[in-house]
């Protein structure tokens, strides 16, 4: 099962959950896996050439941007960091999505700046259907972490998973 929704992994009878270290229940087991995760602000050739180049993060408030909501109904804040500065930011914009992969194609379609994992949106970035901008600003935020209950018998398949993930095997993920 994968969705973007916090679930209880326990109460769905899972082994085992993937999130963010800071999204980890307390009584649970982590395990990081794979690399920290950064994200990007990326829109298309186009739109740059019709809404210029944004030169810090305060000017995406003034451009049109595409939105991220949870399954919670939240809408994501985009995040930035420099040099001690830092800004969670509400941006505006003609379209929401609740998927990332939707971001990026609403990005190469023109539709507005859209914050997303660079390493998704890289082949674009490297192909120059995409142009990320200010990626001074968007530092390496934490990995993913493999995560299950302290107080359960780990299955042997998960067991060997871990310890698959623990060799550095789960780098790509």
């Amino acid at each position: 099962m994968t969705h973007d929704q916090f679930v209880d992994i326990v109460e769905l009878g899972c082994d085992a959950g993937i999130r963010f270290s800071e999204a980890v229940p307390l009584d649970m087991v982590a395990v990081p896996i794979g690399m920290p995760q950064r994200f990007v602000v990326a829109g298309s050739p186009a739109f740059v050439a019709r809404h210029g180049m944004p030169t810090d993060p305060l000017a995406l408030l003034a451009q049109p941007c595409v939105k991220l909501r949870f399954p919670s109904g939240v809408l994501y804040r985009w995040e930035f960091e420099r040099a001690g500065q830092r800004h969670e930011l509400n941006v505006n914009g003609p379209l929401t999505v609740d998927d990332q992969q939707l971001a990026q194609r609403a990005a190469l379609d023109g539709v507005g700046w859209a914050y997303l994992y660079e390493s998704s949106c890289a082949p674009h970035i490297a192909s120059g259907a995409l142009v990320a901008v200010l990626t001074n600003w968007c530092p390496p935020a934490t990995a993913f972490q493999l995560y299950y209950p302290s107080r359960r018998q780990t299955s042997t398949a998960l067991r060997a998973f871990i310890g698959w993930v623990q060799a550095g095997h789960g780098q790509g993920i």
